[in-house]
């Protein structure tokens, strides 16, 4: 007999990312019916546009608490889902660290834990590769979104036949409804004007206090396409907390251009607000993973700025070239590829879609773990 329910272990979600909303709304919806998920997320949930399903039970925390409190969820396996959660690319502390006791909240039970749609990187320090082993190598089973993170998983300790590929969550997103109205609204609001070419940036903000070394390199390319092409600059968010995330990278590259720009308002928009805004982009320029997936599922031709791995293998899935690191960017480079996305948009567009469709299918995958462990037929 299947116990047909788990706890989803925080990682995210209400806290403020767009993408994560955007890769559980696309789990979310393929869940199924009968199948029961306690969901934990972060006090801003609140502040989410887009409403989370009435099916689950939710609960929110305030970190760093480690505290499942809803009747019958205790003795229920863990769920694993999204993000990049195996990585220390920029430290270990998160995402690894930050898991770690919730790990070992299931193992201490003797309750499974199954990891789904996620990203791992290679471990590139001893107490990444530490905290993995003693926490993690244990899952039950490992769906991720591409076949580097299956490599990655496997170099750490991970036994090959408990790894699977599928891809992203966020490739199944769908819309609740048309955002096509509002979006309008809103970048008229900014002052953009409607049918003049337009470049949306997204830009991430490294840590407190640490500016990037390219931002001047970004401003002077965003001024030279403004004069030199007519493009229309809007600054987005993708992470609506504030200070030291995207409005405050935003607003450092803007104070360093001559061109005019605005910086859309950094609100915990639904996932489908994000992409209609996106609809409306002759091209966009981004450090962060699922702003670049949003212009895909928007339809328009995107550039990313070289920031670590998980853009690099996204970029490898599209047959992109990130442009750049997160301490140098040639300016010459970056201004031909924004060009040239503008240049060859349809062509662009027909093949991310033809990519995009595969990577739906493959997503699909992720949901294997519900026949293997919960006795659901195949999807």
């Amino acid at each position: 007999m299947h116990t047909r329910r788990a706890i989803q272990i925080f990682n995210g979600p209400g806290a403020g990312n767009i993408g994560d909303e955007l890769m559980m709304h696309g789990m979310w919806r393929h869940i199924p019916e009968d199948f029961h998920l306690h969901l934990i997320l972060h006090e801003n949930a609140q502040f989410q546009r887009q409403p989370y399903p009435a099916r689950f039970s939710l609960e929110r925390i305030e970190l760093p608490a480690v505290r499942f409190e809803l009747e019958g969820a205790e003795d229920s396996p863990g769920l694993l889902a999204g993000t990049t959660l195996i990585t220390d690319v920029e430290g270990w502390g998160w995402p690894l660290g930050f898991l770690a006791p919730r790990m070992r909240y299931f193992r201490e039970r003797g309750l499974p834990v199954d990891a789904v749609g996620i990203g791992a990187d290679f471990l590139v320090t001893e107490e990444g590769r530490r905290l993995f082993k003693e926490e993690f190598v244990g899952v039950r089973s490992w769906t991720v979104r591409d076949d580097a993170g299956r490599d990655a998983l496997i170099d750490a300790g991970v036994e090959a036949a408990r790894v699977a590929v599928g891809a992203d969550w966020a490739w199944l997103f769908e819309p609740p409804q048309d955002y096509a109205v509002w979006a309008e609204e809103a970048l008229a609001a900014t002052g953009i004007r409607a049918g003049e070419p337009l470049l949306v940036v997204n830009l991430f903000w490294q840590g407190e206090g640490e500016s990037l070394p390219i931002w001047g390199d970004i401003a002077a390319t965003l001024d030279r396409l403004h004069s030199g092409h007519g493009v229309q600059i809007l600054f987005f968010c993708n992470e609506c907390r504030h200070p030291g995330f995207d409005r405050t990278a935003s607003e450092a590259v803007q104070a360093l251009m001559t061109a005019p720009s605005a910086v859309m308002p950094n609100l915990y928009y639904a996932p489908g607000e994000a992409i209609a805004v996106l609809r409306h982009a002759t091209v966009t320029l981004g450090q962060r993973y699922h702003f670049c997936v949003e212009s895909v599922l928007a339809g328009t031709s995107p550039v990313n700025l070289g920031r670590s791995p998980k853009i690099a293998g996204l970029c490898r899935e599209l047959g992109l070239t990130p442009c750049g690191s997160l301490q140098t960017l040639d300016r010459e480079e970056l201004f031909a590829a924004v060009t040239d996305a503008i240049a060859e948009r349809g062509m662009r567009i027909a093949a991310l879609q033809r990519t995009r469709e595969k990577l739906a299918a493959r997503a699909l995958r992720n949901l294997d773990f519900f026949r293997l462990w919960y006795g659901y037929p195949a999807a």
